[in-house]
């Protein structure tokens, strides 16, 4: 259903298309020159003018610009995948350093030598009690040395 305010728009609209049509036909008439199709209809027909030297610098810069940009995302993206994985592996070594290290700890509290294997010549044992606590020498992951 119309609304009051859109008829008085139209109203308004056909009032105003009205003066403009009678303001236009109330200007004289103007003929176009001999000749003015005919240079019109050539310009429309010939090819387009060359474009500026300029533009097409641009465009071409523009073009590298997005590219590098482009890269640079992508290298980015890598990048962060990239550490994302280290930090898991490096989580994933730590834990199993502590599983590994209270395994020991376990082996080393039931009995001070741990036998590690072995053939008909030669058995290998650990005696741990003669092992140097690598808290001693200050950094936790150093490796386990023989006094």
């Amino acid at each position: 259903m119309p609304r009051p305010t859109d008829d008085l728009r139209n109203d308004e609209r056909a009032d105003t298309d009205a003066r403009l049509t009678a303001a236009l036909r109330s200007l004289p008439r103007v003929r176009a020159r001999e000749g003015f199709t005919l240079a019109v209809m050539r310009r429309v027909d010939s090819p387009p003018a060359p474009r500026p030297l300029v533009w097409r610098w641009a465009t071409a810069a523009m073009m590298v610009l997005a590219l590098v940009s482009i890269s640079a995302l992508v290298r980015e993206f890598r990048d962060r995948r990239d550490l994302a994985q280290a930090k898991r592996a490096l989580a994933e070594i730590r834990q199993e350093h502590r599983e590994l290290q209270e395994e020991f700890e376990k082996l080393r509290s039931s009995s001070p030598v741990i036998y590690l294997g072995g053939n008909e010549r030669l058995d290998v044992v650990v005696d741990t009690s003669r092992l140097a606590d690598p808290e001693e020498f200050g950094d936790p992951t150093h490796s386990r040395r023989e006094l």
